[in-house]
């Protein structure tokens, strides 16, 4: 069941990084009607076959999805029939139920034609990877196998810090979603304002994030489990918020002080250029294994630690 799970989780990947090329190439239009496509059940390979395109990456990102959906549902049965407890069963049905509704928010997308309805899209994809991190990290043996929590002076400020920080992680990939779905009607003031928005939830994050770190370093250094996984979500928060500069200067350059005042570098931007989608994309789904690793390592901080009495 475990592994069931952790392929569920690699799926889930899968799917955030195809919708992150479908909107990196902005094709999340190409095909026009849902579920179905071009008016057939039944995938034709003539549509998409030996093409790069927008039609290629919506179709991919739709059997993705499907595929994912369908192994959800496998995931949901197994756990009801080797008798897990009932938390995990309820579990596995949430994640069933959230691909569902994010399979459906997509499609009322496509059909709508919305670009809010694209936001609540985008944002929603982390919440349902957590949900698939979360089964992983209950149904595994460590987790099983592992001692009831105990007593620590700092369980308490472990748990704030650590779900402190992964809140601002996904409020992070909420600020980016919006940036990415900017309307060509939206005002001019929009864009600065998300860009700046997000420059002060980076800030803020990185305080919280390198206050979790000290903490776990300096008070549960007994603990192996919370300081392995503090260390990668910490770590792969500074990989993420790295990658959200590079992002900004593929898609808009650098800034003029810079070049001016630093060092004389001038990047051409180009409009769906490889570096411009790659830098993007993998924003995207850094973002959303932040989110997973994260709850991994809030899960642990409340499997370990207890606050005092």
């Amino acid at each position: 069941m475990n592994r069931s799970a952790w392929g569920l989780v690699c799926l889930v990947i899968l799917l955030v990084c195809s919708g992150g090329l479908v909107t990196a190439y902005r094709a999340g239009m190409a095909i026009p009607d849902w579920p179905t496509t071009f008016g057939h059940w039944i995938y034709l390979p003539h549509h998409w076959r030996g093409r790069f395109d927008g039609v290629f990456l919506n179709q991919l990102h739709r059997t993705l999805a499907q595929l994912t959906l369908a192994w959800s549902v496998v995931v949901a049965v197994v756990t009801w029939r080797v008798g897990a407890g009932r938390q995990v069963r309820m579990l596995g049905l949430a994640i069933v139920f959230g691909l569902v509704v994010q399979g459906a928010v997509g499609g009322w997308r496509v059909l709508s034609e919305s670009v809010p309805v694209a936001r609540v899209h985008g944002a929603m994809a982390p919440l349902v990877l957590g949900l698939c991190m979360a089964l992983a990290v209950v149904t595994s043996q460590r987790w099983r196998a592992a001692q009831p929590a105990r007593r620590h002076p700092y369980g308490k400020a472990l748990r704030r810090w650590c779900l402190a920080t992964l809140v601002l992680a996904y409020l992070l990939i909420v600020a980016n979603v919006q940036m990415r779905h900017v309307p060509p009607t939206a005002g001019l003031a929009w864009l600065p304002f998300w860009g700046w928005s997000k420059l002060l939830l980076a800030a803020i994050t990185a305080v919280v994030a390198g206050r979790l770190l000290v903490l776990a370093r300096r008070r549960f250094r007994d603990c192996p489990a919370i300081l392995r996984r503090t260390g990668w979500f910490a770590g792969l928060l500074a990989v993420q918020l790295l990658l959200g500069g590079g992002v900004w200067i593929a898609n808009y350059g650098w800034p003029p002080w810079f070049a001016d005042y630093v060092l004389p570098i001038r990047y051409t931007i180009t409009a769906e250029g490889v570096l411009r989608t790659a830098a993007t994309t993998a924003h995207v789904v850094m973002g959303a294994v932040v989110t997973a690793v994260g709850a991994n390592a809030a899960l642990w901080a409340y499997r370990e630690s207890q606050g005092p009495r």
